[in-house]
């Protein structure tokens, strides 16, 4: 009896980790899906997505670099407390903006807190879980990124996108109540990892080619993940004249997708090794993007586009995740994943929101064949990554 009441709460534990971590995405797709409405009403030019891009990346960056001396001192339970009540509060607080800088500033509390939860929840499952839960965790980031713009195409489809950051705000109160209630479970469950210390300096780790090219992927991928995410609604409703509610669908076939690929990717880890996973994935992200370049008259033919992008992109990240072990010893892992989190997120934080300005100064027709160039940098990347190698870094 025991027993299973102790595996009932190990698992309802791993729930609430999941759902926290779906927490991540929940904001990250509400903007880009509402943008079109957002920017009419707060009189906003095309590109100033970019800027709210542009300071969530970095203040979620700067919060990824000192979440290791963060853990040391705070327990992952309190760190999930706090980013998932700062994020609801600040989306609260968004839903009733009257000027655009408003978003701009509240963008900062979003990305901190979203980036110290990224890392004390993927150390909370490295340390306690088995490798195989990595998939699925990803797979919750995706169901979040799904949720939000699907109920901002609802709520769009009623001429309100504040609606949309309430509903979005008051799910993220409820996960918070949640996390309280079983704040007991979470430290005597397991052991927490609180003294990470880094074994090798950045210099040195970036002497590994094999570091410098996978940190190159993850940049690569990250700003190809989030070019399309973020712009393609914009596209959609500039360039096909699809109503506001139908652009934010696109973004939601695309992490469903991708939602689906991850948890795919988990269910095949066990017959099909991460590098054959990730080959797949880049092939159909290239055919997905080539396809993309088309003109064609039927829109809903880019719904199944996306489907095919989403599909491709999701086994990428946590196989490159898992593929740490095959390139890196485990004494340098730690610092490893450290430079591919934060560098990677850089690639949508920079090179999404720069994006953002070459659509308004030039025009936003490019954007197919922009994906197409990213795609196709990013093959050549895991072409390489993938050669096999001798030594661990």
């Amino acid at each position: 009896m025991k027993k299973n009441l102790s595996q009932l709460i190990a698992s309802l534990l791993l729930l609430i980790v999941y759902l926290s971590y779906a927490s991540l995405g929940l904001p990250d797709a509400l903007l880009s899906s509402g943008w079109n409405l957002i920017r009419q009403e707060l009189n906003a030019d095309l590109g100033t997505l970019g800027y709210m891009t542009l300071l969530g990346y970095s203040s979620s960056a700067l919060s990824m670099f000192f979440a290791p001396k963060i853990l040391r001192v705070v327990p992952t339970r309190l760190i999930a407390l706090i980013a998932i009540s700062t994020i609801s509060l600040s989306l609260l607080v968004m839903s009733q903006a009257s000027e655009f800088y408003q978003l701009l500033f509240f963008a900062l509390p979003l990305g901190f807190s979203g980036g110290a939860l990224n890392v004390a929840l993927n150390n909370f499952l490295t340390a306690n879980y088995k490798a195989s839960h990595m998939s699925y965790l990803h797979s919750f980031y995706g169901l979040g990124v799904t949720l939000a713009p699907t109920i901002m195409a609802f709520t769009l489809s009623f001429g309100s996108w504040r609606s949309a950051y309430l509903i979005v705000s008051l799910i993220l109160a409820i996960l918070a109540i949640l996390v309280i209630a079983t704040f007991k479970w979470w430290q005597p469950q397991v052991k927490e990892d609180n003294k990470i210390k880094p074994i090798i300096s950045v210099k040195e780790a970036l002497s590994s080619s094999d570091a410098r090219s996978s940190i190159a992927i993850f940049f690569t991928y990250v700003h190809l993940e989030t070019l399309f995410a973020v712009w393609v609604p914009s596209f959609m409703f500039i360039t096909k004249q699809v109503s506001l509610s139908t652009a934010a669908l696109y973004t939601t076939i695309f992490y469903l997708s991708l939602t689906t690929g991850r948890m795919l990717s988990g269910i095949f880890s066990n017959r099909i090794n991460s590098k054959k996973l990730i080959t797949y994935g880049i092939s159909l992200i290239l055919i997905g993007t080539i396809a993309f370049s088309f003109n064609y008259s039927d829109t809903n033919i880019y719904f199944l586009i996306a489907g095919i992008l989403g599909l491709g992109a999701g086994p990428i990240y946590p196989n490159m995740m898992f593929l740490n072990k095959e390139k890196f010893s485990p004494d340098n892992m730690s610092r490893y994943i450290s430079l591919q989190l934060l560098i990677g997120n850089m690639g949508g934080g920079i090179l999404t929101p720069i994006m953002g300005q070459v659509f308004q100064r030039t025009n936003i027709v490019v954007f197919p064949f922009i994906l197409v160039a990213v795609s196709i940098t990013l093959v050549l990347l895991v072409i390489n990554y993938l050669k096999p190698k001798t030594s661990k870094a």
